[in-house]
């Protein structure tokens, strides 16, 4: 009889710890992920500085928006990314323009990549993986600015 007890009781904290470190993990990636979409946002304009490829394209779309005669091709000959321009033509023919404005359609369509790319894997190989991918993306550097 002491013997099941003891069994018992080892389950019961067994299982404890296993959720302790569930839910520890849990809040630890959860601060990771909110750490990494609110560097998306309030460091919007000053991390890491405005490039000058942010600029030329604010240029560009600027050009578009007043009427000014433009070709539709960069100076290197090839056409603009219009997954680019077009959300960038879109918000900055509401703001004024601003540093925030140039990388607005940058942190659109890497918000828009974590949220299919969770959707996309959770329905195909799992939540977890998903999580990862979700974890990974947030904090890669490139999705960042």
């Amino acid at each position: 009889m002491l013997f099941n007890a003891s069994m018992l009781i080892s389950r019961v904290s067994n299982s404890d710890s296993r959720g302790s470190t569930r839910f520890l993990l849990i809040s630890l990636y959860g601060g990771i992920l909110a750490l990494a979409l609110l560097a998306r946002f309030v460091w919007l304009d000053s991390l890491p500085g405005v490039n000058g490829d942010e600029a030329w394209f604010g240029v560009w779309v600027e050009g578009m928006l007043r009427d000014h005669r433009w070709g539709g091709m960069s100076f290197t000959a090839r056409p603009p990314d219009p997954f680019y321009l077009g959300p960038l033509a879109m918000v900055q023919a509401i703001a004024e323009p601003a540093p925030w404005v140039l990388r607005m359609a940058a942190l659109i369509s890497g918000l828009a990549f974590i949220i299919v790319g969770y959707a996309g894997l959770r329905s195909t190989i799992g939540q977890r993986s998903a999580w990862v991918f979700a974890l990974l993306a947030a904090t890669t550097p490139i999705m960042i600015v």
